[in-house]
């Protein structure tokens, strides 16, 4: 009997620890490169926080970032130039998605 109120108890306490610390939700950029030929690697800065991710086939994605507001920087590989947005905002469990980004030469 004790064994089984001991054991009760145990999961009962794991569940509401589980509770306790939740789910981190994260957030993503997404946009479309233009040409789509060109190649690179975007940053998102936020106070100490940096993201990184390259992009190819027109196709930028960061994954997995915190909510905040945010510098993108995208840097195309040459002959490219380099693109800055400033005061880009993501929200806790959504995609903000910052369109076409042009990149010229």
């Amino acid at each position: 009997m004790k064994n089984t109120q001991l054991f009760f108890s145990l999961v009962v306490l794991i569940m509401f620890g589980l509770c306790a610390f939740g789910v981190r939700q994260t957030a993503s950029i997404k946009a479309t490169i233009i040409p789509a030929s060109a190649t690179g690697q975007a940053y998102a800065v936020s106070g100490a926080d940096t993201a990184s991710a390259s992009f190819s086939n027109g196709v930028l994605s960061m994954l997995n970032i915190k909510a905040g507001t945010y510098r993108i920087i995208i840097r195309g590989d040459a002959p490219f130039r380099e693109v800055i947005k400033e005061n880009v905002t993501v929200e806790e469990g959504s995609i903000a998605n910052l369109g076409e980004i042009r990149i010229e030469k």
